[in-house]
C-alpha cells in the first residue's frame, strides 16, 4: 500500500484515506464535502463527512431525502480527490445514506458504499507497457502457504488464512502477473483476467465448500498501488462439504487455471451450478435435497 491510505490498529478497519473532498450528487443537486474513506475487514466502505456548515445546498439534500424516503430511494453518486491526487469515483446509485444527524448549523452524514473505484495513474504514466500486476482480496479464504501456478496469461499466485473465525472478513489474496497482450486493449486484457479469476474461485469455491467472490481488486506498479476496485462484502456462508483440504490446494488451482475454460463455463454453466450448490438459501423450496440444514 502506497503511504497515502493509513493502516490502522482497529479491528473493524484496514485502510483509510483521510482529507479527502468531493461532491455527492443526486438528481440535478450536488452537495460539497470534506471527508474520511474507511474500508473494513469485510471489505465495506464508510465515508465520515466532516460536520457540513448550514447552506441552501445541505437544506435541499436534507429535504430531498426526507420527501423521498416514503416513496423512492434517492439515487447518490460520489466524486472527488484524496492525498496525492488519488480520484474517487462511485457507480451510479451505489452510495446510501448510513446516519444523518441534523443540526441547527450543520449536519453530520455518513454514507455507504457499494461500488468504489481509486486511481493514483498521472496522465504522464504509461502503463500500456508495464507489466500488469493484480491482487484480489477475498473473504474468508483458507489456504496453507502460497501457491504459485503458471496460467497461459501469465503466473497466479494464491494465499489465504490457516485459521479463519470470521468468514465474513478478508482472509485470502489471488495475486496476477501478466504481460501485456499487444494485440488486446488493456482494458479487454483486464477483463479476461477478471474472467480468469472468477473461475478460480468458482473451483476453490468448490474445493472449500462454501461460494466465494473477490471484493477489491488493486493494481500495483513498482510496489506502488496505482488503482482500486471496490466492491462492497461478499459474504458467504461457513463451508459445508467441502471437496477439498485447504491444506493442499495446489492441485485444485492447477486444475482450475489449466483446464477450466471461459469456453467450458459458458457451455456447461458449471459457474452458476456451483453457486447455486453452495449458496444457503433461506427458503426450503430452493434448498437441495439432503443438504438443507434444518
Amino acid at each position: 500500500m502506497r503511504n497515502n491510505s493509513s493502516l490502522t490498529d482497529n479491528q473493524r478497519i484496514i485502510f483509510e484515506l483521510t482529507n479527502c473532498q468531493g461532491k455527492l450528487t443526486w438528481s440535478d443537486n450536488f452537495l460539497e464535502i470534506n471527508f474520511k474513506l474507511s474500508c473494513r475487514r469485510d471489505g465495506s466502505l464508510l465515508v465520515s463527512c466532516d460536520p457540513i456548515p448550514r447552506s441552501l445546498q445541505s437544506n435541499k439534500f436534507e429535504m430531498d431525502r426526507d420527501s423521498t424516503q416514503s416513496r423512492t430511494v434517492q439515487q447518490y453518486t460520489l466524486t472527488g480527490l484524496g492525498p496525492d491526487g488519488v480520484q474517487i469515483a462511485t457507480k451510479y446509485a451505489s452510495v446510501s445514506v448510513e446516519k444523518l444527524i441534523s443540526q441547527s448549523n450543520f449536519i453530520d452524514l455518513e454514507l455507504s458504499i457499494q461500488y468504489l473505484e481509486l486511481d493514483w495513474q498521472s496522465t504522464k504514466t504509461d502503463v500500456s507497457r508495464e507489466i500488469i500486476a493484480l491482487e484480489y482480496q477475498i473473504p474468508g479464504l483458507e489456504c496453507l502457504g502460497s501457491i504459485e501456478v503458471e496460467a497461459p496469461f501469465g503466473k497466479v499466485g494464491v494465499a489465504g488464512a490457516t485459521k479463519v473465525e470470521d468468514y465474513r472478513e478478508l482472509t485470502g489474496i489471488i495475486t496476477i502477473t501478466a504481460r501485456p497482450n499487444p494485440n488486446l486493449p488493456e482494458a479487454t486484457q483486464l477483463k479476461e483476467i477478471d474472467s480468469a479469476v472468477r473461475r478460480l474461485l468458482d473451483v476453490l469455491s468448490l474445493a472449500e465448500g462454501r461460494f466465494m467472490e473477490w471484493s477489491i481488486r488493486n493494481r500495483f506498479s513498482d510496489d506502488q498501488i496505482r488503482s482500486g476496485v471496490f466492491r462492497g462484502p461478499k459474504h458467504s456462508s461457513e463451508p459445508r462439504y467441502p471437496l477439498f483440504s485447504f491444506l493442499n490446494l495446489q492441485p485444485v488451482v492447477k486444475l482450475a487455471v489449466e483446464q477450466y475454460t471461459e469456453e467450458q463455463r459458458e457451455k456447461t454453466g458449471l459457474d452458476v451450478a456451483i453457486k447455486w450448490f453452495l449458496i444457503r438459501s433461506q427458503y426450503t423450496e430452493i434448498q437441495c435435497p439432503g443438504f438443507s440444514d434444518s
